[in-house]
């Protein structure tokens, strides 16, 4: 006869322990999944030191779930959505606001109106097939070892990953003295994060440097805070008018007033089409602004960084037949080869408005 007595109880349903692990682990998961849209949202708030706070919570999550590549299904519905919202911007604001408006100011000669009826990407290639420096660009007198040309190369983290390849190639030339600065997640968009504004006019007076490379934009994608309470969404009229006021400004806080060149590097072709698609919209910016300005020149830098159809290639050509990274895995920044190729442009370029050959030295 069993002895009921000594029968313990039978358990119902799970520990207590268990769901809050279980919990916790989905809502650890919810934020990794989410985290890119959350991040966005930070970014969004006032400033203040909520927002503060908040960027500084979804930042490195977001960075672990890109790395896990958990962020992937809501970029790819992001590129969708972006991909629909971008077409729809292109062929409104786009055509009325940036591209014939950079007719209007253009200083090349054998640049003609462009038709507003065509269709944008026919507008893009048309200022694509257009050349940056004038046909008889004048040279400026050249520098020499005694009184070497002081070039800056200034930027957000593009300018980090071939801004010191840049520098090695000019002071080879033994009548350059270069230097490079670059501030990761910088841009023009987020004075409030950095205000390159207010450190160019400091270069400018400290350093008086001849020649100026910058490049930004890779971070200027995002929807912008205009003081006093105004929010304006990515590419809105709003944004582009006020984007270009900010392109132009720190272009004249260079040039403005002074000898000084501006060489202006345009954005590379980018792996992600909605992101590549951005930066197509802010170097025509950059290019209707340059053309404003006659000591400041736009370089286009796509054709580097192609394939033969004119898209995104990770894999270029090497000069001895071999293929080799032109880009990081990001699909973004340059990678070691890509900055001695985007280098050694530049200087071709360079070359082409000062006469780097040494000049005479003088007595």
């Amino acid at each position: 006869m069993v002895d009921v007595s000594q029968e313990q109880p039978k358990k119902l349903g799970t520990p207590a322990g268990k769901v809050l692990a279980w919990g916790l682990l989905g809502l650890l998961l919810a934020s990794l999944l989410n985290s890119k849209i959350l991040l966005k949202e930070a970014q969004s708030k006032p400033l203040g030191t909520d927002r503060t706070l908040s960027i500084a919570l979804w930042t490195p999550i977001e960075k672990v779930a890109g790395s896990l590549g958990l962020t992937r299904p809501q970029e790819l519905i992001d590129g969708l959505l972006e991909g629909e919202k971008t077409d729809q911007l292109l062929d409104e604001d786009f055509e009325s606001l940036v591209i014939e408006e950079s007719v209007v100011y253009s200083q090349w000669p054998n640049t003609e109106k462009v038709d507003s009826n065509i269709s944008s990407s026919e507008q893009i290639a048309v200022l694509d097939a257009a050349d940056n420096l004038s046909e008889d660009p004048e040279v400026s007198p050249g520098p020499s070892s005694s009184s070497p040309l002081k070039l800056w190369i200034l930027g957000d983290s593009m300018v980090q990953f071939f801004g010191n390849i840049l520098v090695g190639y000019a002071e080879s030339s033994d009548v350059i003295e270069a230097e490079s600065e670059s501030v990761l997640s910088s841009g023009l968009v987020r004075p409030d994060f950095y205000d390159w504004p207010t450190r160019v006019a400091e270069i400018m007076l400290d350093e008086d440097p001849d020649v100026v490379v910058m490049m930004f934009g890779g971070n200027d994608g995002q929807s912008m805070f205009v003081p006093p309470a105004a929010w304006y969404e990515t590419f809105s009229n709003e944004w582009i008018e006020e984007y270009s006021q900010r392109v132009g400004q720190i272009m004249d806080l260079v040039a403005k007033g002074s000898n000084r060149i501006v060489m202006w590097v345009a954005q590379p072709p980018m792996k992600s089409e909605a992101f590549d698609d951005k930066m197509k919209r802010l170097n025509l910016i950059y290019e209707k602004e340059a053309l404003k300005r006659e000591q400041v020149y736009f370089v286009k830098i796509s054709e580097l960084f192609s394939d033969q159809n004119g898209e995104y290639s990770k894999y270029l050509t090497s000069n001895d037949g071999r293929t080799v990274d032109a880009r990081l895995s990001d699909g973004v920044h340059l990678s070691d080869f890509g900055g001695q190729r985007l280098s050694r442009y530049l200087m071709n370029e360079l070359e082409e408005i000062v006469d780097l050959s040494g000049g005479l030295e003088t007595p």
